[in-house]
């Protein structure tokens, strides 16, 4: 597939690949992207698997700037109830600083804490654990408890010479109830809890209905 592309100005140091994704209509595909994904289904309904994303960056003239590697590992068991899923996330990224200096090229050369600085490393994981309460009734219905502990850093390694920014490590602690009156119907209400390392922490109350069709 295309790979990713730079643009000067658009970059968000909490997510930094979204900005770097394209678009299908009109990709550019100077840099292409190869990704795989290897599952084994074991017995008691345990997955365990592994996937990879590996990917040219290129700025807006077709040039290479670097390469993004990526594996993620996950579990997911289901059994007696309980929905228990694991994924991690390890990514590096070869040739980050000029991928940085052609985030702002302007004024990054000159002032490198200005700099919109693009990562060397990327790494977290979440580890969800919920369980269907309504088992032990005669219902098809289901009603999850669920509790997710999630934990990241965006930019676990910067270039030699660069800032990390602000809120790059964050841990995130999620509960709440999933009630799903139909296989493809769920009503859903947690808490969030994100818990950063150098900023104001943030407290998010959430509810919502979801649906598949």
């Amino acid at each position: 597939m295309n790979g990713m592309k730079v643009k000067e100005g658009e970059f968000k140091p909490s997510s930094p690949l979204k900005k770097l994704r394209q678009n299908g209509a009109q990709a550019s595909a100077d840099s292409l992207a190869f990704t795989g994904r290897v599952d084994f289904k074991l017995p008691r309904n345990l997955t365990v698997g592994a996937s990879t994303f590996i990917s040219g960056v290129q700025n807006s003239t077709g040039n290479n700037l670097g390469t993004l590697y990526m594996f993620s590992p996950h579990i997911w068991w289901q059994y007696a109830g309980f929905d228990i899923r694991f994924v991690g996330a390890y990514a590096t990224v070869s040739n980050a600083e000029k991928i940085t200096l052609e985030l702002s090229p302007s004024t990054c050369q000159a002032d490198k804490t200005t700099c919109l600085v693009f990562p060397k490393r990327m790494q977290g994981f979440y580890l969800q654990v919920a369980y269907n309460v309504l088992r032990h009734f005669d219902t098809e219905q289901e009603l999850y408890l669920f509790g997710m502990y999630e934990n990241y850093d965006t930019h676990a390694s910067v270039p030699s010479g660069y800032l990390k920014p602000k809120g790059s490590e964050v841990r995130i602690y999620n509960f709440g109830l999933s009630y799903k009156p139909h296989p493809l119907v769920a009503l859903k209400a947690d808490y969030v809890r994100e818990d950063y390392k150098d900023k104001k922490d943030n407290d998010i109350y959430r509810a919502a209905i979801t649906w598949m069709f």
